[in-house]
């Protein structure tokens, strides 16, 4: 019998789903700035959360320096690059700043700068140089790479889960689990590429000109596998780390059955800049 917990999993799913396919397939490149700046800001929040126990974080200075460098971003794409290096400038004043007076890291300042808020950056970059055409495409085949890469470690591991990953950090991952993930990201990737594509050409959209399985293929194909899915794995585990450091299970439960956004979205957290790198290699962004 399905419990409770597994059908409130499902319906918070179905959800993110429709609200992913509505943010890329919909929105404006200013709406969709907004977005991904808001998931960025509720990952940095919960952060926060996480940290501010042990140190003496100011959330106004964190708010602010996210301001910043979307706003800066968006400068950027205006082709205003004079305000998006004031930007950048006046972070650095202000995370200098408040470590000085707080006494504190600056490093846990530019963590959630690093980690959570440039990727989601990166992402906006990709929705808006990328050739409209595929531009949302693009970013779908990454959601269904992670996505698929996730839930087929969750239960490879699950069923055939012997060999420990990384048991310091998370020690219910193993190396099956890490593998099934691996095969999940191709399957992922060939949705994406092949059958997304067709329906994309010869479905209710019907406007693509280009198809992406003429961008992406043979050896561009093995690379985007080896390269993101591992760096998707690794995202998780940095998230892991983060929370075995200050003894924290999930990142807060705003979202119902799934924890919190970081507990969602961390493995695109290293997975965007390492696809982003790599779509710039294969000419399809710049």
């Amino acid at each position: 019998m399905i419990s409770k917990k597994l059908i409130l999993r499902l319906v918070s799913a179905l959800v993110m789903i429709m609200f992913c396919l509505w943010a890329i397939f919909t929105t404006s490149e200013f709406l969709f700035l907004t977005i991904t700046f808001s998931l960025a800001l509720i990952g940095s929040l919960e952060y926060h959360l996480i940290v501010k126990k042990h140190f003496r974080l100011k959330l106004l200075i964190q708010l602010l320096n996210h301001i910043l460098i979307f706003s800066g971003v968006w400068f950027l794409f205006q082709n205003q690059q004079l305000y998006f290096l004031i930007a950048v400038a006046i972070i650095c004043i202000l995370i200098m700043g408040t470590t000085l007076i707080t006494k504190t890291s600056f490093k846990w300042y530019t963590i959630p700068l690093i980690w959570i808020a440039f990727p989601f950056c990166l992402l906006f970059w990709i929705k808006v140089t990328v050739n409209p055409d595929i531009a949302p495409h693009v970013i779908l085949l990454l959601l269904l790479m992670v996505s698929i890469n996730d839930s087929a470690a969750y239960f490879g591991g699950k069923s055939f889960g012997k060999v420990l990953l990384a048991p310091t950090i998370s020690p219910k991952k193993t190396k099956e689990g890490s593998l099934f993930g691996i095969l999940g990201g191709l399957i992922g990737a060939l949705i994406g590429i092949y059958i997304w594509d067709w329906f994309y050409r010869y479905g209710p959209f019907n406007s693509s000109e280009i198809q992406l399985k003429e961008l992406i293929f043979g050896w561009k194909l093995i690379v985007l596998i080896l390269l993101v899915i591992p760096a998707a794995q690794i995202g998780d585990l940095i998230e892991s780390k983060l929370k075995r450091t200050f003894n924290v299970k999930d990142s807060s439960n705003f979202i119902p059955g799934h924890g919190g956004f970081l507990d969602r979205y961390d493995a695109y957290l290293l997975a965007i800049p390492v696809y982003f790198i790599l779509l710039i290699i294969f000419g399809i962004s710049v």
